[in-house]
């Protein structure tokens, strides 16, 4: 539903099963990129683009100030943001860092998935690997390493463990 509501009912046929099954959810989601890339049109966004059959459906624009990718079905991302968000936060150098690395490899023209290159994503994750090798920051999914280090006098709380791997 792409109005107010954040309640979004669904109806499943459930007689369809199999390949109808799947046919019918990705219809759906076709018409949920496109009607999104309708709504962006009629707002005054620029370069719109729906790109329904990619593996994470998306639709990209601009602002006059902000290109942006909004993506469907997703919901892993929202942890990985939540997760790249604490990692900035240890140390200003942290999120000076990513940026670097991401503003260098797209002026280096390899800092696109959609163009066949590691993703944005991907050169992030890279610039923080980077930084816990150098045991610059701890890894923030891994209880036990946490309780060993320690970034600028600052402890750590298991409350803010990401446990998306095992360590």
């Amino acid at each position: 539903n792409l109005g107010r509501s954040n309640f979004d009912p669904r109806l499943i046929d459930t007689s369809a099963t199999g390949e109808k099954l799947e046919l019918q959810k990705e219809r759906a989601k076709k018409k949920r990129v496109y009607a999104l890339k309708g709504l962006l049109d009629r707002h005054g966004f620029s370069h719109v683009q729906a790109i329904p059959m990619a593996r994470i459906p998306l639709v990209s624009a601009r602002s006059t100030s902000l290109s942006f990718d909004i993506c469907f079905d997703n919901s892993i991302a929202v942890l990985n943001s939540t997760l790249l968000r604490e990692y900035a936060k240890l140390d200003y150098r942290v999120k000076a860092l990513i940026l670097l690395v991401k503003v260098w490899a797209r002026a280096n023209k390899i800092g696109s998935a959609k163009d066949s290159h590691l993703s944005s994503y991907t050169w992030t994750i890279l610039a923080v690997f980077y930084l816990q090798r150098l045991s610059f920051i701890p890894n923030l999914q891994c209880q036990r390493l946490i309780h060993l280090h320690r970034v600028n006098g600052l402890k750590f709380s298991t409350d803010t463990i990401y446990p998306f791997f095992a360590c």
